[in-house]
């Protein structure tokens, strides 16, 4: 697999399997989840170092043994080789993971953990590009051991690691800031709906959302390239693509050629989507589909929902942003509240809600929360976007860090 950029300190850049050791975890989930040794999934990731599961699953060495587990011993560097590829952490204490990652044991003497744990950071857009041949995406161990990374002297991977990991904290803590803004104007978002909603004048009744829409639908799961939907024709929108309220058409992929769309699938203007997976902050998070372009098809992620004629799309969406529609939703949904939570359709379906009896009166009362959040809806579109440029500033400065293309201190040119 070639370099991701140029290697112009002319460091050696041999196979990643000969400084490394490669571990495949087994496809087999273990039976029982109780014992001490950590099993984990991509939902305990946090941060650079990994040692246990956010919802206490373990293993005992009984199953070790049983199902010859492969257990990950600390310093090695495990790496997501399936769905995301490329998220990395170094493993702190030994643990157990499922088959979405692979364990990389580096030669001490050659490589080390945490110089490895950059490296393939700086890889992850050519790991994304390169896992895009099958429906399922995914790269072997022999994909992983053909890596090619530039291996400069011990002492010069300290000095570069040491550069990194100050520069990388400050990035992260800003990220992390502005994660936050976004979350309180959420929370200013939400009670300004509650409120709107509470106080409305006019008939109105309780009724289950079954009954505003034509239908709802789950989509599907196909390969997806790197590239954006733009620069194909035919789309996929990702779980990303709603951020309560906020349609985000970066997050949509391409769908590559040779795969065949699925009509039936398309999103039309006017739609709601609903994130029927992920983590708490963003479970059932809705927004309603403005114009957008054709060919985009919905992904596994998300629910669709149609809404009848007599119903204002707008308004269901903000009916099911309020407080206590979100709070009946995630007493439903589940999975472990630190990690990944799914919702069902009935829970959608069943779900209850204030309306008004006419569409004209939900509309207005859109139309008024609509001019109410018009500069919220601002600001929150803000953070997110100084955090897509975070992000990429962060993977710029690994990549050039890991390839000698900035000077360091200690990295003699």
């Amino acid at each position: 697999m070639k370099l991701p950029v140029r290697n112009p300190m002319g460091w050696p850049t041999p196979p990643l399997g000969a400084v490394a050791a490669t571990l495949v975890p087994q496809r087999d989930k273990p039976p029982e989840l109780s014992g001490p040794i950590p099993w984990v999934r991509i939902e305990d990731f946090d941060g650079p170092e990994l040692s246990a599961s956010k919802s206490g699953q373990g293993v005992t060495e009984e199953t070790v043994a049983a199902m010859n587990l492969r257990v990950m011993p600390v310093g090695a560097v495990v790496c997501t080789c399936s769905c995301n590829m490329g998220a990395t952490a170094i493993v702190t204490a030994p643990l157990v993971t499922n088959q979405t990652f692979i364990g990389l044991v580096p030669d001490a003497a050659r490589l080390s953990s945490r110089y490895l744990f950059y490296s393939l950071a700086a890889y992850k857009p050519l790991l994304d590009a390169e896992a895009t041949g099958t429906i399922q995406q995914y790269l072997s161990q022999d994909d992983f051991r053909q890596l090619r990374i530039p291996l400069p002297s011990l002492s010069v991977q300290h000095a570069i690691t040491d550069f990194l990991d100050p520069e990388t904290a400050r990035i992260d803590r800003l990220i992390a800031a502005r994660r936050e803004t976004a979350y309180l104007l959420e929370l200013r978002r939400r009670a300004v709906i509650d409120e709107a909603l509470r106080c409305t004048n006019g008939p109105r009744r309780e009724v289950r959302v079954k009954y505003l829409i034509r239908g709802i639908q789950q989509g599907w799961s196909p390969e997806c390239e790197a590239r954006p939907a733009d620069d194909a024709e035919w789309g996929v929108l990702k779980a990303g693509c709603t951020n309560n309220g906020l349609f985000r058409a970066a997050e949509n992929k391409a769908l590559p050629p040779g795969i065949e769309p699925k009509p039936d699938l398309e999103v039309r203007p006017g739609d709601l989507l609903v994130s029927r997976a992920n983590t708490k902050e963003l479970l059932a998070s809705v927004c309603v589909v403005p114009e957008v372009r054709p060919h985009l098809l919905l992904c596994d992620k998300l629910y669709r929902l149609v809404p009848s004629p007599d119903t204002d799309p707008r308004f269901l969406a903000y009916a099911l942003s309020t407080s206590s529609a979100r709070r009946e939703i995630e007493s439903d949904a589940t999975g472990t509240s630190d990690s990944m939570q799914n919702i069902s359709q009935s829970t959608i379906r069943e779900l209850r809600i204030n309306a008004p009896l006419t569409r004209r009166l939900q509309s207005d009362i859109a139309d008024r929360l609509d001019r109410m959040l018009a500069q919220l809806t601002l600001l929150r579109e803000s953070p997110g976007r100084h955090v897509d440029l975070l992000l990429e500033r962060r993977q710029a400065l690994i990549t050039a860090a890991v390839t000698g293309q900035i000077d360091i201190p200690g990295v003699a040119a």
